[in-house]
This record gives C-alpha cells, structure tokens and sequence, in this order.
C-alpha cells in the first residue's frame, strides 16, 4: 500500500515549489480543475498516467475537504479570503471580490498587479526569471515585491499588501 503521509510535495526544485503528487511533476490543483470542468476522475488519470488511482482519489478527497486550504489576507482592507494550494494571489482576489488590477489579464505582460508580500513568503512559488525581469520595469520596486499574475500559493497562511496605483507605492 502507498505511503498517503506524504500526498504533495512542495519542493522549490521542482515546479518552483508548486504543489505536485510526489513521484511526478503534476500540479495538485490539476485535479481540482478537472472536477469544476466537468471532467471525470478517469478523464483526469488518462491524462496523468504518472498519478495513481490511490492518489487521486486521496486528493480528490482532501481538496473536497478543504484540507489544502490557504488562508491568504488582503492589507491594507484586512480582508481575508481562503485560496487552494496551486492558485495564483490574482486568481484567489479575483474569485474573492478582492481588487487587484491586472490589465495584462494575468499573463505577466505589465505590472498593475504588483504586490508586496508581507508575510508568508516561504508559502509561495519561487519567482520565475519572467517575473524578476517584468518586475524590474515596476515602479516601486521593494525586495518583497511580487506580481500577483505569478505567484503561487504552495501552501501556508499569506499576507500581501495590495498598491494603490494612483497613490505613493512605499509601504
């Protein structure tokens, strides 16, 4: 029998730190995308013969409980919203109301969706060389600055301070 201890992995080596199955390079979240689109657990192993059926269906069930949830707040407004491990801080602000501008749509392309990380970072994707070089155009630049198109809640509690395009962006 599989050892179900250890269901994801978040290793910064591989995917950035994007939670996957361990012994393979897919995305938990992947499950969870299948499911909302309609698909069928079988739809979802044909694609990803690297999954067992053990693993899904562990999966399937923690992501249905809620047990790889992520608690990530919003400064300065102090909203807190609950994301899954593998969305991006755009996706979860968007799927909460949150307002978060992103006028590239999410593909990195600008950076209005520019961001500070306050606490938590440890919980995120490493930034990929696409996001340091986007991000060395971003007015207000800080060390803990990130886009929030690219980063990925891997797990763990998040604060991100949210900038006021039109006001001053030191925090």
């Amino acid at each position: 029998m599989e050892d179900q201890t250890h269901l994801i992995s978040c290793d910064k080596g591989i995917l950035g730190g994007i939670p996957v199955l361990p012994g393979t390079r897919v995305p938990a979240k992947t499950l969870l995308d299948y499911i909302q689109k309609g698909s069928c657990l079988d739809d979802y192993l044909d694609d990803f013969p690297t999954v067992t059926h053990l693993q899904a269906h562990e999966l399937l069930a923690r992501l249905q409980s809620g047990a790889l949830a992520v608690r990530l707040t919003f400064l300065p407004e102090g909203v807190v919203v609950t994301a899954s491990c593998g969305e991006t801080i755009l996706d979860a602000a968007l799927e909460n109301g949150v307002g978060l501008e992103h006028e590239c749509g999410g593909n990195c392309a600008c950076t209005t969706c520019q961001l500070y990380v306050v606490t938590g970072g440890e919980n995120l994707s490493i930034p990929e060389e696409v996001e340091l070089d986007r991000l060395s155009t971003a007015e207000g630049l800080q060390a803990n600055s990130r886009l929030g198109c690219q980063a990925l809640l891997t797990g763990g509690d998040v604060t991100v301070h949210l900038i006021d395009s039109g006001a001053d962006k030191a925090v």
